[in-house]
């Protein structure tokens, strides 16, 4: 089964994430570093402009939360574009198809409840300022669509969808492992949870479009590639304490069983991939031997 969430947790980490924002920190965290090995925190702002601007934007974000119906999902949308752009050559921008496919797809896919997600998408007005000519068009279509929130320049965007998904309690779409963010909150064990349960990890796969379209042409915007995603299990994979019903008695004839609730544990064992799974980095799975599917030890009393 799941892990629960309580409303205490939500609650924390809601306080944590904006305290960070507005103070630059909470005061338990004292060391001088990030986390996530991004290198030393940069110093607060003492500023007092800096530190009032810097709040006015925070509100900003605060107001749109309270005054708009919650989003389904929300995408770090740096995080996406910058996907498998690393490369001799590559552009400095990111790729900008590359987000709209993935808008496109989640707000077009339906599900068992409705038609599409409602998405909103998260970009630093930096990714903006530096786009193309030729990506003003998709830029502008999010901008019609509801879709884009922009975050100011001098915050890290990180935050703000972060603080979305907490107060929408809604899925984020991103590989990053968020070991800063981790390490900054004092490492709760509730991030850990939370993270299990609302993360999307997203990769893309094939090219798909017009087959008459030139081999050049896989910039064209009429052509995109698969959008593949990775939604989080329907319970969470982890030590677990459960309750089964076992037949005491064979049925004869009219007979009714006997049925006896025993209490046991199921204990996830180790598989490729465990090392996304926890963020203090000490639950590496190194063995190539080990399997890509999931096994369970179960563990019951017999009597």
């Amino acid at each position: 089964r799941p892990v629960h969430i309580g409303e205490d947790t939500w609650k924390f980490m809601k306080q944590a994430n904006e305290t960070i924002v507005q103070k630059g920190g909470l005061e338990q965290h004292t060391s001088q570093f990030q986390g996530g090995k991004k290198g030393k925190k940069r110093p607060r702002h003492t500023n007092q402009n800096e530190k009032e601007e810097r709040l006015a934007k925070w509100k900003q974000l605060q107001d749109f939360l309270q005054n708009y119906a919650p989003f389904d999902v929300v995408i770090d949308g740096a995080n996406v574009g910058y996907y498998q752009t690393n490369f001799e050559g590559a552009p400095r921008h990111l790729d900008y198809h590359q987000v709209d496919w993935m808008i496109q797809h989640l707000a077009t896919t339906k599900t068992k409840e409705q038609d599409g997600r409602r998405v909103l998408v998260f970009l630093h007005e930096r990714h903006l300022r530096q786009a193309p000519r030729d990506y003003q068009g998709v830029i502008q279509s999010w901008r019609d669509a509801g879709q884009l929130y922009v975050t100011p320049a001098g915050m890290n965007d990180d935050w703000f969808w972060l603080q979305a998904a907490l107060q929408w309690k809604c899925l984020v779409v991103t590989n990053d492992e968020m070991r800063d963010h981790f390490f900054q909150m004092l490492a709760p064990r509730s991030f850990v949870s939370w993270k299990e349960r609302h993360q999307v990890r997203f990769s893309f796969g094939e090219w798909t479009g017009s087959p008459s379209l030139p081999s050049r042409a896989k910039h064209n915007p009429r052509r995109a590639r698969q959008v593949l995603l990775d939604f989080p299990e329907a319970y969470s994979r982890r030590i677990q304490r459960v309750q089964a019903l076992s037949n005491n008695h064979e049925k004869y004839g009219d007979r009714k069983l006997s049925l006896t609730a025993r209490t046991g544990l199921v204990i996830p064992l180790p598989k490729r991939g465990d090392e996304n799974r926890f963020l203090d980095g000490k639950h590496v799975e190194t063995d190539e031997t080990a399997p890509s599917e999931e096994f369970y030890l179960c563990i019951c009393p017999s009597t």
